[in-house]
């Protein structure tokens, strides 16, 4: 062939890993043509997970030792965020917390789109008016496990009938797992050995905007003290 070979240094960006065809079609001057395909394989390295000293704390939110305390004292708000999108496509994660005094309303584990910085009300456990968004609340005020969108209630657990008291003292155990399709959180008091399952089928990309969110923590105090 002929031709000028213009295209030797075509360069391909891929959005997403995956597995691509490419066509490559080559031309001559006098108009014959060949062409080949080539399959490639695309991976992804995933983003870090964030950590205590990473994420972005808003709000009343600070480090006690090695735990995040995310509000302490009359009518306090504070969230932690990752400084960064996360995937939240699929994912499983698990954390414990405690929460001491008649004040503390409870908090949420929370994916949103909104940014770093987001914070909502101490009313709203941290989250309230933020969007877009899926939380999980534990809502120790109300005795309610719920899991949230942009202020929609999607399900729930009545804690009380389960014999769960957030505001126990007690040290509590978390797991959140998400298969792409169901949101599923289990939450077991680790004095008492209780425990509940909520599962709620939501598509979380549609609601956040895209495969990928800023991922954290929000909470609240009320009228009386409280620790979250």
């Amino acid at each position: 062939y002929s031709g000028s070979n213009a295209g030797k240094n075509t360069t391909a960006t891929f959005s997403a890993a995956g597995t691509y065809v490419l066509t490559v079609r080559v031309e001559d001057t006098t108009g014959q043509t060949c062409s080949s395909q080539v399959t490639v394989s695309v991976g992804q390295t995933p983003a870090a997970a964030p950590t205590l000293t990473t994420i972005r704390r808003n709000g009343s939110a600070a480090l006690a030792g090695t735990s995040l305390r995310l509000a302490n004292g009359l009518n306090k708000a504070g969230s932690a965020f990752s400084a960064t999108k996360v995937r939240v496509a699929k994912f499983n994660t698990s954390f414990q917390f405690r929460l001491t005094g008649t004040g503390s309303n409870g908090f949420t584990f929370a994916m949103q789109g909104q940014g770093a910085t987001a914070l909502g009300t101490a009313a709203g456990l941290g989250y309230a008016g933020l969007a877009p968004a899926v939380a999980v609340r534990f809502d120790a005020a109300n005795g309610r496990l719920t899991v949230n969108s942009n202020g929609t209630v999607l399900g729930q657990v009545n804690l009380k009938t389960a014999g769960l008291d957030l505001r126990s003292g007690h040290v509590f155990r978390s797991q959140v797992s998400y298969n792409g399709s169901a949101l599923t959180v289990t939450l077991r008091d680790a004095t008492t050995g209780r425990s509940v399952v909520l599962r709620v089928n939501v598509n979380v990309a549609a609601i956040v905007g895209g495969p990928s969110a800023f991922i954290g923590f929000t909470g609240g105090t009320g009228k009386t003290n409280g620790v979250v």
